[in-house]
């Protein structure tokens, strides 16, 4: 009986190298879709100049949101940093850190 059960764990563990080898030679092979931030092309956004539908696309930012940031970069002569963005009423610090990648001045 042990003899059976030496002999079927022998011919299992290399009847699964037989199987990797035989799947290396595959017609294809796969291709990962996962992107590192840095290989995805993003859209930058100038917060000087966008528009407020550009706006709505950074992370968290909903319509009154967008409007704020235009109001006060209307009654202030531009953003001159990306800290004057976390003053503007319901922006904040967090906000302004998750959507750097994406933001121009």
């Amino acid at each position: 009986m042990k003899r059976t059960l030496t002999i079927g764990a022998i011919v299992l563990l290399f009847s699964g190298t037989v199987f990797a080898a035989s799947n290396s030679n595959f017609p294809f092979e796969y291709q990962s879709t996962h992107k590192r931030p840095a290989e995805v092309n993003i859209k930058q956004i100038n917060i000087n100049s966008a528009l407020h539908s550009d706006l709505m696309n950074l992370h968290g930012i909903d319509s009154q949101k967008a409007h704020a940031i235009i109001r006060f970069r209307e009654s202030n002569n531009g953003f001159q940093s990306f800290a004057e963005l976390a003053t503007v009423e319901g922006i904040g610090g967090k906000l302004v850190e998750i959507n750097t990648y994406q933001l121009s001045l």
